[in-house]
């Protein structure tokens, strides 16, 4: 079987840069696809938690897991050309503002290893 190049290039940057898992982030996804029409995606990701770790592939059982943005969920939307009339309604009657989110950085900010200053 033939890895794809995009899995080489990690593989090697990884061995090359001493790159090693420092945590792992978990959440519950909840994705919605639109099958008709231009594609269009939205996933709501919640109870997301971050859990140190040295291991790509963990037991986080046995590691303490801490709640990153507890109460909180985070949309995520995709689209291809342009965002359908119906959500745009929403984002208005909402009043629904873009912020960037990155689970990761949530994780590593939780758990102290690194902070992100510029999303504070």
């Amino acid at each position: 079987m033939t890895l794809p190049f995009e899995i080489h290039v990690f593989v090697f940057d990884s061995f090359k840069k001493k790159c090693l898992p420092k945590l792992i982030v978990d959440y519950e996804r909840s994705p919605y696809i639109n099958k008709g029409g231009y594609y269009f995606r939205l996933t709501f990701d919640k109870k997301i938690r971050g859990t140190k770790s040295n291991q790509l592939f963990n037991d986080s059982k046995k590691n303490q897991t801490f709640d990153c943005i507890s109460g909180f969920t985070v949309l995520e939307l995709k689209f291809d050309i342009a965002i359908p009339a119906w959500f745009q309604r929403i984002i208005q009657c909402y009043q629904l503002k873009v912020v960037s989110v990155s689970k990761y950085v949530l994780g590593a900010d939780t758990l102290g290893l690194a902070s992100d200053d510029e999303g504070k």
